[in-house]
């Protein structure tokens, strides 16, 4: 699985589009078929990492008006030649460190739901992992619209979990229970701002 994720200042990831393929799939194709289903992307840096270093992936992320900030391999045996390449190797010296944020989604989501879905279908698992990104995607473009609004009345329900406990933290909740929560509680204020 593959995706493509946006993080803005605030830390707050949203995935904008995603491709599935066998256990062995290439991630440049994976990369290529999400790309191709694009017309454009917003003018931040787009981080990846060493294998999507082609200069066809390049020229199409700078197309869609985003900056590439891919990392490119460099020795001192090795020069990168290519423009697009040290354009791209720039980028990933400036924003490469925030590479992070985008491991913290795989994470969340493997936190939320398990990392290994036990079925024996394997187009039943990629459309499970699809859909769990979904999901993902539905709490966050939520969360992200409610907390724009009044920021310090919706951060303190933030991570309370739905117990009366504070035993059960809410990185254990399933991630469909965990979107509907957020709503759930979220839903009040944003018809309260506006009647």
């Amino acid at each position: 699985m593959a995706l493509l994720i946006a993080v803005n200042e605030k830390r707050k990831a949203v995935v904008l589009g995603g491709a599935m393929g066998s256990s062995y799939a290439s991630e440049v194709e994976l990369l290529r078929r999400i790309l191709a289903r694009k017309s454009a992307l917003s003018s931040l840096p787009l981080v990846g990492d060493r294998v999507y270093d082609s200069i066809d992936i390049l020229d199409q992320i700078q197309k869609f008006g985003a900056q590439p900030a891919v990392r490119i391999k460099t020795t001192w045996r090795y020069s990168i030649r290519d423009q697009l390449r040290q354009i791209s190797h720039r980028g990933w010296e400036e924003w490469g460190s925030q590479r992070y944020r985008i491991g913290r989604v795989f994470g969340a989501i493997k936190i939320k739901v398990n990392s290994v879905f036990p079925l024996f279908r394997e187009d039943l698992a990629m459309k499970r992992a699809l859909a769990t990104a979904a999901l993902y995607n539905l709490d966050r473009l939520a969360l992200l619209t409610l907390i724009s609004i009044k920021i310090h009345l919706i951060i303190c329900f933030l991570f309370m979990p739905p117990t009366s406990t504070f035993s059960h933290t809410f990185r254990t909740l399933p991630l469909l229970p965990f979107a509907l929560y957020n709503i759930s509680c979220y839903f009040f204020y944003l018809c309260f701002d506006y009647f």
